[in-house]
């Protein structure tokens, strides 16, 4: 494990480090309260860790150390893995500003769900001599997640940072990250943490001596009206958090983001390294493979750009412990009351997008919907899904390739199933605490280096943002191959003009011989010739080689059922 390096400036007296820093960042009072500090983060390997951690060393250039929690993998050890996030691209303009920024990081090997967790008593050690502040990140966002699995991930292992944290010598402040759907069995969500549904001690000490069966079986009444384990578990979580925090009495915040999509602004707009939340479906989208999903498309979609996450972070971190709050404050960290994204709008600036910016090898061009009634849903499932899939999977079989598309629409039925709850239903928040946070106690010059103003967010742009940098971040798509994917486009567009033509015409033609076998056709046979869609072809086809032209005498001129002759 590399050791971290000193900076010089360390060694200069306090006040002499926290003026030349306030000079550097422009008076900034969240910046300077980070000065010389040390932070300890969890799930700084995740989406929001990272946007956080580069957040934290690029504008509180001041900031001591940070300790991160990580996972070794195989053959990589904690250090390594986080020396190669510091490497990725999300890092590189922090990399020009400070060429040494790695040195403050330092990994500890650990794991969340262990016994304090997983941290050798060297590090527990320096923890408790050197933390001044936390913030919680790490949990598991899978919704199908079981309840054992979850309730480890999401309660345990706040229970074990808790505990850990009341050695902590110099804690100032802790902030544990929630969500905005943790109450979602709730139309109206407060700034305050609700009753749990069971103890979650309780809860903890009973699934460990049950079976799997037996947990699975608890799962559906334990769930109730909320549609997974990750909003059961998370809502535990803060109950813990609310419990810790009348025991311990050092200053506890929690904040609670909605659906976090990819940066809007600093320092990559469009960045993300994953397709969790709304970055899968634009994926699909865009990939010509999703059409339909169900839900409402007047329903909000509550999206918050991760770096404004991470703003509202330390803005709250640094709020947390200037004011130490007898009780844990609550900040919910969503647009849909400031700056309203509906998904029908969504989807339209998701396809614009990508028919201006179009992914390579495509299965079919950008169109989607969502729609509200299960009927409809089926219904435009098998015409836009199962049956392309079909043909796509019997073309494949036909020129010797795997086939690959019914198993897709598969998994992607099962995707879109887990998403049905939260694009189908509307929440309000309460935002006081945030709006006041951010107008109230920050200056203006925090307001601009850490905003979290949602009613900034420009959707249009920031949803073509967020298209471009699945294309550049996650699919490594060259963008000097746009004309060649263009093109791929129009000629798809082309062969749906043809083959939707081609239907219409079959389909008229169906019904053209359907009506000339019934009485009307006897009386005037000559008019429904020239209703036939082919007719006029064979016609034309007939003048330009000079053929005399009798409608009744081609070959194709069916024969009248019934007799126009008298008896």
């Amino acid at each position: 494990m590399a050791a971290p390096q000193a900076s010089a400036s360390l060694a200069r007296p306090a006040g002499a480090e926290e003026g030349v820093m306030d000079e550097q960042l422009g008076g900034s009072e969240v910046a300077s309260f980070y000065t010389g500090k040390t932070l300890f983060i969890t799930g700084a390997t995740g989406f929001l860790g990272k946007v956080l951690l580069e957040k934290l060393l690029r504008s509180c250039s001041g900031v001591r150390r940070v300790y991160v929690l990580a996972r070794p993998r195989k053959d990589v050890s904690a250090q390594d893995r986080m020396d190669d996030i510091l490497k990725s691209v999300l890092f590189d303009r922090l990399r020009e500003e400070q060429p040494d920024f790695a040195g403050k990081v330092q990994a500890m090997r650990g794991d969340m769900i262990e016994p304090r967790m997983g941290l050798c008593e060297q590090d527990l050690g320096t923890l408790r001599r050197e933390v001044n502040a936390v913030i919680h990140c790490a949990a598991t966002v899978k919704f199908d997640e079981k309840l054992k699995l979850a309730l480890q991930m999401n309660v345990t292992g706040v229970e074990q940072l808790l505990g850990v944290a009341r050695s902590f010598e110099k804690l100032e402040a802790l902030v544990h990250t929630s969500t905005a759907y943790a109450n979602c069995d709730r139309p109206h969500i407060e700034e305050r943490v609700y009753e749990p549904v069971v103890d979650p001690s309780r809860l903890r000490d009973a699934l460990e001596w049950m079976t799997d069966e037996h947990a699975d079986g608890l799962t559906a009444p334990l769930v109730g009206k909320r549609p997974n384990t990750y909003t059961l578990t998370k809502s535990l979580a803060e109950a813990l958090v609310l419990k810790d925090s009348r025991e311990c009495g050092y200053p506890i915040a929690i904040m609670r983001p909605s659906i976090v999509g990819a940066i809007a602004d600093e320092p990559l707009p469009g960045w993300c390294d994953n397709l969790n939340g709304p970055g899968g479906l634009y994926l699909a989208c865009g990939k010509g493979v999703l059409r339909v999903m169900r839900g409402d498309p007047q329903a909000v979609a509550d999206i918050v750009p991760v770096d404004m996450c991470a703003n509202m972070l330390l803005a709250i971190c640094w709020h947390t412990a200037r004011t130490r709050p007898a009780e844990p404050l609550v900040f919910n960290c969503t647009s849909g009351a400031a700056n309203p994204l509906y998904w029908q709008k969504n989807n339209e600036y998701v396809q614009e997008a990508f028919t201006r910016y179009p992914l390579e090898d495509v299965f079919r061009r950008p169109n989607f919907a969502h729609v509200p009634s299960l009927a409809g849903y089926r219904l435009w499932t098998f015409f836009s899904h199962y049956l392309p899939a079909l043909v796509a999977d019997s073309l494949a079989t036909a020129v010797g390739r795997r086939r690959r598309m019914v198993r897709i629409y598969g998994k992607l039925q099962k995707l879109t199933e887990a998403y049905y709850y939260f694009t189908s239903h509307n929440w309000t928040w309460e935002a006081g605490n945030g709006e006041r946070l951010l107008n109230n106690h920050m200056s203006e010059q925090d307001r601009a280096l850490f905003s979290f103003n949602m009613r900034a967010i420009n959707w249009p742009r920031y949803i073509e943002a967020y298209c471009l940098g699945i294309k550049k971040f996650i699919l490594k798509e060259d963008f000097g191959k746009l004309a060649r994917a263009r093109l791929q486009h129009r000629r798809l567009r082309a062969g749906r003009i043809f083959f939707t033509c081609l239907a219409c015409a079959m389909l008229w033609r169906v019904a053209y011989r359907s009506y000339i076998r019934s009485r009307a056709y006897a009386k005037r046979p000559s008019l429904f010739f020239f209703l036939n869609p082919f007719s006029p072809l064979v016609v034309l086809a007939m003048r330009l080689f000079k053929v005399p032209v009798d409608p009744l005498a081609l070959p194709y001129a069916p024969t009248p059922v019934y007799s126009t002759a008298r008896a």
